[in-house]
């Protein structure tokens, strides 16, 4: 898969702009009444395209100041079938599975050893993009 630098550098007014409105403090508190996570620190915020036959392993994201992970769904379109869905695993079996719904947002708790996901084989020729990152508490 192809990733972005983080947006904080990038030179695009929009984009800038985004990011902005993710790592403001309104939004940060918003977050904070939703899932009950503290994550007011700096945020990592990238792009990310898979293409057929992309994935990504399991993992659990573990970094100590990551808190909130969050992945923006940027792709029209997507169905099962075209794979890219988001995983979450428990005991080595997957308990959740997410389809990269256009305009949508996913949130979850940074917890190590505990939210182990991964992005499955993208299957189809259409493109999996996303902004993704995570809020962090420092």
């Amino acid at each position: 898969f192809y990733q972005s630098g983080d947006l904080f550098k990038s030179k695009k007014r929009n984009l800038k702009k985004f990011y902005e409105v993710l790592n403001s403090t309104d939004f940060k508190n918003y977050l904070f009444m939703l899932t009950g996570v503290k994550a007011f620190g700096g945020i990592n915020c990238s792009g990310f395209v898979y293409y057929d036959t992309n994935y990504l392993l399991p993992h659990d994201d573990r970094l100590e100041t990551r808190k909130l992970a969050y992945i923006i769904y940027l792709s029209k379109g997507f169905t099962k079938k075209d794979g890219g869905t988001l995983d979450f695993f428990k005991n080595n079996k997957i308990v959740k599975s997410i389809i990269p719904r256009y305009n949508s947002l996913v949130l979850f708790k940074v917890e190590v050893g505990k939210t182990i996901h991964q992005v499955s084989e993208v299957k189809s020729n259409k493109q999996r993009m996303t902004i993704a990152g995570w809020f962090n508490d420092k």
